[in-house]
């Protein structure tokens, strides 16, 4: 082998300084996918799981929110009659919605803003009609009943109302993070998965109307309000 000629063993040559920096110049940015760690095509990130496609997005969730707020100031007025109205014509509107994507007479690209997926992910325009209006019509009814037949600060309604926050975040981990490692996630009959749940149902409302007597301390709500000052 002649002086400087190159051995297999060297392995590849190394481009000079200046045709490496000209290379990395030259190189394709990168998409906003790859930067947000998303495979190609599915740009936005957390922003776009926020908004709209994860769990509880923004859209159409905020709907919720915002009927929160329009409860809220019709039982401050005494509007219940006017919260019941609502109440049924998203229930109307949602049933409508649904015949259409139950008749197939919906646009496909509309599809999913029409579609009652069970279990409710993602959500459509019609799920939340449904579910909007069918709890905005209990609150009215419970409203009404509590004009005319106030309920006493130590029914059992009272008392799971007072800790609901805390039931829901309880049942999330309860649900969600022990059930895998308990080897029930997925694992149960239809019919099973109803005991299970109304047996936690069960077990959380004793066990509000135990924790009754402590004004609910340390809960979810508590802390809440201390948090608030």
């Amino acid at each position: 082998m002649t002086a400087g000629a190159r051995r297999p063993s060297d392995g590849p040559r190394r481009a000079p300084p200046l045709r490496r920096r000209a290379s990395r110049r030259c190189r394709a940015p990168r998409s906003p996918a790859r930067v947000a760690g998303l495979p190609a095509g599915r740009a936005g990130g957390p922003l776009r799981l926020a908004t709209v496609e994860g769990q509880y997005p923004l859209l159409p969730w905020l709907a919720v929110y915002v009927g929160g707020f329009v409860a809220g100031g019709d039982l401050r007025t005494g509007r219940v009659r006017s919260l019941a109205q609502l109440a049924l014509a998203m229930v109307a509107v949602g049933g409508v919605a649904c015949s259409f994507e139950l008749s197939g007479a919906v646009h496909p690209v509309l599809a999913r803003a029409f579609r009652l997926p069970v279990p409710y992910f993602p959500a459509s325009v019609t799920i939340i009609l449904l579910l909007l209006g069918t709890t905005l019509l209990a609150v009215s009814l419970a409203a009404w009943r509590e004009v005319r037949r106030p309920l006493a600060p130590t029914h059992v309604l009272v008392a799971l109302g007072r800790a609901s926050l805390t039931v829901f975040v309880v049942h999330v981990w309860l649900f969600r993070e022990a059930g895998p490692r308990l080897g029930l996630w997925r694992t149960l009959s239809p019919g099973a998965t109803l005991v299970a749940i109304g047996l936690v149902g069960a077990a959380a409302t004793g066990l509000a109307c135990r924790w009754q007597r402590v004004q609910y301390r340390y809960g979810a709500e508590w802390l809440v309000r201390k948090l608030a000052g």
